[in-house]
C-alpha cells in the first residue's frame, strides 16, 4: 500500500480497493480509479490487504488466480501495468505473480534483503510452473545503498550473479529520498 499512498497524495485509499476485489465483492473497474498524475490509474491497496490474504487462504478453489481473473477484462488496455506488494510469502503476492508477466525487484543492499530475494526467486520459479509459465524476474534495482563494505560486497555479488538484469546505478540510503517518500 506504500505506492497507493504516495499516488494518492499521501492519503490512504478509501474502498473498493485490492482487498474487495481480490475477495470477489467488487470487480476491478470499480476499484480502479485514477490519479492526479495523468495517465496512472490505480488500485488501490490499503491495510485491509492483511485481511483478504488471511480470508483466501482459507478458500481452496482458484484462490491463487483470483487478481488475474479480476484484470482480464484489462488485457491490452493499458501499456504497463505495476504491481507493488510487500516482500513477504503470501497469497497475495502468489496472485499477483500468478497475474504478472514480467517481475522487477526493489532490493536493499543488506544481508537480509538479500536472502528474501533468493526466496523470492525460489517462488517465481514455483509460481511459473504451476501458474504462469512465462513469468520472470527480469530486473533488480538496488536500493537504500550506503557506502561501505557490506554494501559494496553485496551489490558486487549481485552483478555477477544477475548480470544485466541489475539496473544501472544504485538509490544511495538518503534522507532527501524519505522525505520525498513522505511528501507523496
Amino acid at each position: 500500500s506504500n505506492a497507493s499512498w504516495i499516488l494518492l497524495g499521501g492519503h490512504k485509499a478509501e474502498p473498493p480497493t485490492l482487498a474487495q476485489v481480490l475477495l470477489g465483492e467488487v470487480e476491478a473497474e470499480d476499484a480502479i480509479r485514477g490519479t492526479a498524475t495523468v495517465g496512472i490509474d490505480l488500485l488501490p491497496a490499503d491495510p485491509a490487504v492483511n485481511l483478504a490474504n488471511v480470508a483466501l487462504v482459507q478458500r481452496h478453489t482458484g484462490r491463487d488466480t483470483r487478481l488475474r481473473k479480476a484484470m482480464a477484462a484489462f488485457d491490452g488496455a493499458y501499456d504497463l501495468v505495476v504491481l507493488d506488494t510487500a516482500p513477504t510469502l503470501t497469497t497475495v503476492l502468489i496472485n499477483v505473480l500468478a497475474y504478472a508477466s514480467e517481475v522487477m525487484v526493489p532490493v536493499d543492499l543488506g544481508a537480509f534483503a538479500v536472502l528474501g530475494l533468493m526466496e523470492l526467486e525460489e517462488t517465481v520459479a514455483e509460481v511459473a510452473d504451476a501458474l504462469n509459465p512465462g513469468l520472470r524476474v527480469v530486473g533488480l534495482v538496488l536500493t537504500r545503498a550506503s557506502r561501505n563494505n557490506v554494501c559494496r560486497e553485496l551489490e558486487a555479488e549481485l552483478r555477477e550473479r544477475f548480470g544485466s538484469r541489475v539496473y544501472g546505478p544504485t538509490i544511495p540510503l538518503s534522507a532527501k529520498v524519505e522525505e520525498a517518500c513522505t511528501r507523496g
